[in-house]
């Protein structure tokens, strides 16, 4: 009977255990996701990259072809405007975190000018990209924190 009660009492202890860390978890998990696209910071910023290396704005219709001239005079690739020339609006797309969000900017002087004039919004993640960071970026990596603190504390 004595061993009875103290094995109920040491699974009652274990559970009161696992809903603290639980109700701690959810307090943290804000920062938690802040932390996980801290680390993915530049994987983000070369997503939103590869977007524009293939001519996409931000609400997935591509750019118009770049015309002979371009391609031909200026060496352009023949395709969908890049938006490519130096790098230097390439090296300004950055990834700005929030406490419950994060948008893509561009810091390039010439975001505004581009984005304003034919181009349309191109700094940003398409629907399509949102996805791929939550699927493959944000769902694991919390799982790693989530365990980690769980398991860890």
């Amino acid at each position: 009977m004595r061993r009875d009660l103290f094995t109920k009492r040491f699974k009652m202890d274990l559970l009161l255990d696992v809903v603290r860390r639980l109700r701690q978890l959810r307090e943290e998990i804000p920062q938690m996701i802040v932390e996980v696209l801290e680390d993915n910071r530049t994987l983000i910023e070369d997503l939103n990259i590869a977007q524009l290396q293939r001519g996409e704005r931000v609400d997935g219709s591509i750019q118009d072809d770049y015309s002979p001239t371009s391609v031909f005079k200026y060496g352009k690739p023949p395709g969908p405007i890049r938006l490519f020339d130096t790098g230097a609006f390439y090296r300004g797309v950055t990834l700005e975190i929030f406490t419950r969000s994060f948008q893509m900017i561009g810091r390039d002087i010439k975001t505004d000018f581009l984005e304003r004039g034919r181009f349309g919004e191109v700094v940003g993640l398409t629907e399509d990209t949102k996805f791929e960071v939550i699927e493959t970026i944000l769902t694991p990596g919390l799982q790693d924190k989530t365990r980690n603190r769980l398991l860890n504390e």
